[in-house]
């Protein structure tokens, strides 16, 4: 039961519809209450408490029926005409208790039944005295959220922000215990609306979830959460709209191509990148972000990079690479002090943002232009192109930077040295250096 809150005059309404199968025992279609009068954060926290009465208490109760005129719900009409009247103080409330006794009522029944209403007569708790001034704001929030999890990358610190203000202005700059599910729901609606896709409007709704478990944990929230469970689409349905991979007769059109072969030395820092993307499946932004000193080999030999920013745990990892077989790079390396390329990562966006818009506009130029191509699809590929030659899916898991799923796997798995990872992939990375002539 959702409230739809409306005023007549200086007075402020909540109405819920009854559920049609609850219609006939209450005798009524819809519950109104006053709300009184208040800002407009304290009548949907007023609204909000009454939800969760009728949801948690009222609804599972079909033995009475109930005066809604009242905002209280302390004036109770049982069957039988029998009236509990201006219940609104803990004598009323014992002695309420006392007369359904004596009529033959649970006693830990009418317990269970009357036990939120001291909650009720309290929807505006007097504010301590640190929040009178001012309450917490979404955007507060975020804050607080970031100063404990300094870690996350820049990129999703920008996208939190940026989600926030978003909801915040569409609300109208409420404190955070005003907020309800009815809002996350109108806000779902107003992104539709302005043409998000149902993928964008889960990720920020994702986000507001993050918000209020971390907000619910610190103490700064006290209801459900009012993003949970709000998810539009399937785990199936993300996977299955998500970015698509490239076939090996386009990664040969691409990489084979004039247009790519002339940027190795128009723009040799774009052409390495694309090169080791292919045989290594790294993220953009794991790429344009190493360091030299990131390229490494083992005492038997086997060149590898260490990815030490990745966007997961299990994508910090040893990723093998014939460093060799790529003609020119090792003295493109050797050019380099610090930063082996040169793109700075910008606020919000990452480090590899630049390649990735190029890299599209090459698509472009080459006509391929099947849908959900980008530069993420050629670590897709990758991923793809060791399952058919029949990589393990365990090593395949570590060299890409995929999380296990399998609870079995992922507890009794071992960790591949880079040499015995090496052994897993070498042949195929070698296969498409020699089928793409880099």
């Amino acid at each position: 039961m959702k409230p739809f809150l409306y005023a007549r005059g200086t007075k402020n309404y909540a109405r819920f519809l009854v559920p049609a199968h609850l219609q006939a025992t209450l005798g009524k279609r819809f519950l109104v209450f006053a709300l009184g009068s208040g800002a407009g954060h304290e009548l949907r926290l007023k609204a909000h408490q009454i939800e969760h009465y009728l949801s948690t208490q009222l609804l599972h109760n079909d033995a009475m029926s109930f005066d809604p005129s009242q905002f209280s719900f302390l004036d109770v009409v049982l069957r039988d005409g029998t009236q509990l009247k201006n219940i609104n103080n803990d004598a009323d409330l014992k002695r309420a208790k006392e007369l359904l006794k004596a009529l033959g009522i649970d006693a830990s029944a009418s317990s269970r039944m009357f036990a939120p209403l001291q909650t009720l007569q309290q929807v505006a708790p007097e504010p301590a005295p640190e929040q009178q001034v001012k309450g917490l704001k979404l955007i507060e929030l975020v804050d607080k959220f970031f100063l404990l999890k300094s870690q996350l990358k820049p990129a999703t610190v920008q996208a939190y922000k940026n989600t926030a203000l978003e909801f915040q202005k569409f609300l109208k700059n409420p404190n955070i215990t005003s907020i309800l599910i009815s809002d996350v729901t109108r806000f779902q609606e107003h992104l539709a609306q302005n043409k998000n896709s149902t993928r964008t409007i889960d990720n920020k709704i994702a986000t507001l979830r993050a918000l209020f478990n971390f907000a619910r944990k610190q103490g700064y929230y006290f209801e459900k959460n009012p993003a949970e469970g709000r998810s539009l689409l399937t785990k199936k349905q993300r996977l299955a709209g998500g970015y698509d991979k490239f076939t090996l007769e386009e990664i040969e059109l691409i990489f084979k191509s004039i247009e790519f072969i002339k940027e190795k030395k128009r723009d040799p820092d774009f052409y390495y990148l694309c090169c080791l993307a292919l045989v290594t499946g790294c993220r953009v932004g794991e790429l344009a972000s190493l360091a030299k000193n990131d390229f490494k080999q083992t005492p038997i030999g086997t060149y590898y990079i260490k990815i030490k920013d990745a966007k997961t745990l299990a994508g910090v990892r040893s990723v093998p690479f014939p460093q060799d077989s790529i003609q020119g790079f090792k003295e493109f390396l050797n050019t380099k002090t610090e930063n082996v390329f040169k793109y700075v990562a910008r606020e919000g966006k990452g480090a590899g943002n630049a390649v990735g818009k190029k890299f599209t506009r090459l698509l472009e130029t080459l006509k391929v232009k099947r849908e959900k191509l980008v530069f993420h699809s050629l670590r897709k590929f990758l991923n793809d192109y060791l399952l058919k030659n029949n990589v393990p899916y365990e090593p395949r898991c570590q060299f890409i930077g995929h999380d296990i799923d399998d609870t079995n796997v992922a507890i009794y798995s071992k960790e591949y040295t880079e040499d015995q990872l090496n052994e897993y992939v070498k042949q195929h990375q070698d296969s498409l250096i020699i089928r793409c002539k880099l």
